[in-house]
C-alpha cells in the first residue's frame, strides 16, 4: 500500500506566503482611501497661528532692522525691477507725504526718477512662514546732484528706511528730534526719544525691541532702524565711534 503524501501543508504554506505579500499592500490602500476620502480639520486658536497673517508696520520695521544687522538670520528673496513705473509712482507719493509731515523739505519731491533703479525685497521671519514684501529704490542723479535710498512697505506704501543726500537739506530748518518723531508718528508707532544731539536723535519703542536713529548733517539725512543692542547712530562720512557717541545727549 502506497503512503499518501500530505498535500495540505504545502498549500497552506503557499497561502501564508502569498498573504504576507499581498495583504500589507492592500491594507495600506484601504487605509489611504479611508484617510483621503475624509476631510480632516483642526481649529485655529488666535490670529498669530495663521502662517499668512499680514505683518503690522512695527513688525515690518523689525524685519528691516534684522536685515540690516544680519541678513543671514532671515530668508530673503530679491527681484530686480529696474526702472519700474509703479514703484516710481509709489516713491513719488511717499516723498510728497514726507514733505507734508515735516520729515523732508518741500523741494525734494521729484517728477523725474529715471536715474534710479528699484527692486523687490521679500523677507521672512526666522522660524515662521510669516514675511513681508518691500520696495527698494536707490540711485544717484548727476543732473540734480543728489543720492536717494528708500525702503517702502509694499503693502502700505510707507517709508521704513531713508537715506537722502540732497542740496535742499542744507537749508532745511528741521531738527533730528522733530524729524524722527514726525517719521514714526505718521506710521502710528508709539515711541520715545532716548537720546539726542545736534546732528542726531535716537528713538525706541515701549518694549525696547526696536530702535530708530536719525542723523542730519549738511545735505545728508539718514533714518534707519536697528536693534536696541546695536549702536543707534553709526559713524558716517568718516566720523569715529567716539565722535558719534559724544554727540548723543541721554535723556533722564
Amino acid at each position: 500500500m502506497r503512503k499518501r503524501k500530505p498535500r495540505l501543508l504545502p498549500v497552506l504554506t503557499c497561502a501564508v506566503m502569498l498573504a504576507a505579500v499581498i495583504l500589507p499592500q492592500q491594507l495600506s490602500r484601504w487605509r489611504d482611501k479611508a484617510l483621503l476620502n475624509t476631510p480632516h480639520t483642526e481649529a485655529l486658536h488666535g490670529e498669530n497661528e495663521l502662517p499668512t497673517r499680514p505683518l503690522s508696520l512695527p513688525e515690518q520695521m523689525s524685519l528691516i532692522a534684522l536685515f540690516n544687522m544680519d541678513n543671514e538670520a532671515l530668508t530673503s528673496v530679491i527681484q530686480e525691477l529696474g526702472q519700474d513705473s509703479e514703484t516710481a509712482a509709489m516713491v513719488r507719493t511717499e516723498l510728497e507725504r514726507l514733505c507734508d509731515s515735516g520729515v523732508l523739505p518741500p523741494e525734494v519731491p521729484l517728477e523725474d526718477l529715471s536715474a534710479f533703479s528699484s527692486r523687490r525685497l521679500y523677507l521672512r521671519m526666522p522660524g515662521t512662514l510669516t514675511g513681508a514684501s518691500f520696495l527698494v529704490m536707490e540711485g544717484y542723479s548727476k543732473q540734480e546732484e543728489f543720492y536717494l535710498s528708500l525702503v517702502l512697505s509694499e503693502t502700505d506704501g510707507y517709508a521704513l528706511w531713508l537715506e537722502l543726500d540732497h542740496p535742499a537739506m542744507k537749508k532745511f530748518a528741521g531738527q533730528p528730534v522733530d524729524i524722527g518723531r514726525a517719521f514714526l508718528d505718521r506710521l502710528g508707532v508709539e515711541n520715545s526719544c532716548t537720546g539726542y544731539g545736534r546732528y542726531d536723535a535716537v528713538f525706541t519703542t515701549p518694549d525696547g525691541g526696536l530702535q530708530y536713529a536719525v542723523y542730519l548733517d549738511s545735505t545728508l539725512l539718514l533714518i534707519q532702524a536697528s536693534s536696541s543692542d546695536e549702536t543707534a547712530v553709526s559713524p558716517i562720512h568718516g566720523s569715529s565711534d567716539a565722535t558719534a557717541a559724544s554727540s548723543i545727549h541721554v535723556s533722564s
